[in-house]
């Protein structure tokens, strides 16, 4: 075989192996060209955050977690009360905490949980309350988590700690108020809140 002829055939031979390359979608890309984008057919794409649903529980106030509030000043009492009728669309649910000591510091919690009979009526809802929430602060910011929207606001003019939050989330709604007299730990009580309202978020998921 001549010299000619073993480079012709080499090089055919070399053709049809890159042919079928590409042909089986096994081509390398060619270095700087930019790879194709995956497609939904490729992978799951992830999805935007859909608003919670959200309902009633009973004895919802005994459940949640107010450790981090009475390490601040000590719950001497708590109780609770409900707005639930069995197939009506709408539940609250109110808890109530008395702080007593250390020292002097006196002062109460007040939670108030709306489950709303739609998450679209959520977002006004948060709206209506919003203004008497912010009335008196002296601050307000956004703190952040997993909800649609919620507003912390800090000082009432009366209280030497007095901190409360909004949050909405679908079709659940909730304030949350702490006021101690004897006490000035507004930056502590801010940091707590957030973690209550996740609680509620917890346990009231369907």
């Amino acid at each position: 075989m001549t010299v000619g002829r073993a480079r012709t055939r080499r090089f055919t031979t070399m053709l049809v192996v890159a042919m079928a390359m590409v042909t089986a979608g096994c081509a390398t890309p060619v270095a700087g060209e930019p790879r194709p984008r995956q497609s939904a057919e490729d992978g799951p794409e992830r999805q935007p955050r859909q608003p919670g649903s959200y309902q009633y529980v009973a004895g919802l106030c005994e459940q949640l977690d107010f450790g981090a509030l009475d390490a601040l000043s000590y719950i001497a009492d708590r109780g609770g009360s409900d707005t639930h009728t069995p197939g009506s669309p709408y539940s609250a649910t109110n808890c109530r905490l008395l702080h007593s000591g250390p020292g002097e510091t006196r002062g109460n919690t007040s939670l108030r949980i709306e489950y709303l009979p739609d998450p679209a009526v959520g977002p006004g809802t948060y709206e209506q309350h919003l203004e008497q929430f912010r009335d008196g602060a002296k601050e307000t910011s956004r703190p952040e988590g997993d909800w649609e929207q919620a507003e912390l606001a800090i000082g009432d003019g009366v209280h030497p700690t007095a901190v409360r939050m909004l949050m909405q989330d679908g079709n659940l709604c909730l304030r949350l108020d702490v006021a101690l007299d004897g006490l000035a730990a507004d930056d502590q009580v801010a940091g707590i809140l957030p973690s209550i309202a996740d609680e509620v978020r917890e346990l009231s998921a369907t």
